[in-house]
Formats: structure tokens, sequence, C-alpha cells
């Protein structure tokens, strides 16, 4: 539909036998791509209906969550009860399957290049891949349990986060939940901070970085910036002379 009048633009039947079971938009609004059980994958051009892409990915099973590159041109398809997804490049039908996640995908988001796909599973995991080889970036957040017979896959829906959000420069990256939660991390970019670590926030007791003392005194190499000699390290300056001194 059109946001401003209400008036639909463009209607397409999904499959007969499969519900199209996720949507994304790409960020221009021109292209809308879904996924249905069984793995079939549809591009539509929102301005006329027109069929851009579409194929099938086997073995996909049931889907859980699709996001589409800015570009329109790379889609990325997450699968319901495993814990693996499908980054498929449209323009040239590659695809790159990422099988080692702890967990199934819950949401997903690709950075403004195309480059980096964030992914977030069941178990709390986050990690961000890169999308020509489905190598992993980053390590976000370590999984909480790894879902197995013993543990059902909505048992663990709450440890995920709900949405992933590059910001348009590709330098950081926020997640929305769990629990109420709004996390941020540097994950690209010159900046201050180690990629993957939190721009701020809470830190649990216990985890903070503790500092060797010795009789109540910091070792000063420990404090330091790169390149700062500490004074046991500097050589003994000379003396100064009378002379140096004004009467």
């Amino acid at each position: 539909w059109d946001v401003n009048t209400g008036d639909e633009l463009v209607q397409r039947d999904g499959p007969a036998l499969r519900g199209v079971m996720a949507l994304a938009l790409s960020d221009d609004g021109e292209r809308l791509a879904w996924a249905a059980d069984g793995g079939r994958l549809r591009v539509w051009s929102t301005r006329d209906g027109a069929r851009l892409a579409d194929g099938r990915i086997d073995g996909l099973g049931f889907v859980a969550v699709v996001a589409l590159a800015p570009d329109g041109e790379t889609m990325a398809i997450g699968a319901r009860d495993e814990g693996w997804l499908v980054i498929v490049d449209l323009g040239d039908d590659r695809a790159v399957r990422c099988d080692d996640l702890a967990a199934p995908p819950r949401s997903l988001a690709f950075d403004a290049a195309g480059e980096r796909l964030a992914c977030a599973t069941t178990s709390g995991e986050i990690v961000v891949l890169g999308v020509r080889d489905g190598r992993r970036l980053v390590q976000l957040e370590e999984a909480a349990d790894a879902p197995g017979d013993a543990i059902p896959v909505d048992a663990l829906e709450g440890r995920a986060p709900r949405r992933l959000e590059f910001d348009p420069a590709g330098t950081l990256l926020f997640a929305a939940g769990p629990e109420g939660r709004l996390r941020a991390w540097h994950v690209g970019g010159v900046v201050a901070l180690e990629r993957g670590d939190p721009i701020a926030g809470p830190t649990p007791i216990g985890t903070l970085p503790r500092l060797e003392v010795e009789e109540g005194v910091l070792d000063l190499q420990r404090l330091a910036v790169p390149g700062y000699d500490p004074p046991e390290l500097r050589p003994t300056p000379e003396a100064l002379p009378r002379s140096a001194f004004p009467d």
C-alpha cells in the first residue's frame, strides 16, 4: 500500500500449498521479498508487481525470518527449527549456507553496503557474518543454551533479540530485546572502542577487569597508554647546575 494515501499498489498471491512466512522490504521500498515454507523465494517490484527474482532453497523446511539487502540484490533466509541460514545473491543465483549457528535464527539485518549480515538466534547468540562467504567476522553474544531434543525451540524464543539494525555508516549495530533491553556495539570503522565491545551499559559484578597490586600500589605499566615509558625505564636525568636557576 501507499502509506500516504492508503491505496493498494500491488497484490500478489502466495504459493497455493505453502504460506508466506516472512517478508522483507528493500530500503528504497522498490522491492518486496518473501520466503515460503519449503524454501520457495520470490522478489517483486512494488511499483508494478513484476517478478524480479525467484528460486528455491532445498532442505530449508520451515522459514523463520527473511532479510533483504538495501540494494535488493541479496537475500538472507533463516530456518525455523535448525541452526542455519542461507544468503542468496539474486543476480547470479549464488547461495552461501551458514550452518554453524548455535540455534535457529530469529532476526537478521544487512549493513548499508550489503557486505555484512547480523544474525541473532533463539539462544541469544549474536554474530556478524560476511555476505560473500558466510564467514564469522564478529561474535557479539555467546549462546546461552543451544536447543536440543530436551529444549524445544519455542522455550528459547525469549532469549532472541527481536530486531537488529545497523546504523547508516555500518559502524554500530543495535539489538532490541530480549527482556526490554536495547544494546549497541561498535562493529566496524575507526572507533575508540574495540570491535565488538558494548558502547555502554551496566557491567555485572564479577566481570570487571582486575589490576594486580603490590603492597597497595598499582603497576603504572598496566594503566599506561601505548608507547608510554614509566619512570623506572627512563634514563636518569642529569642534575641541573646552579646556573640554571635565576636569582
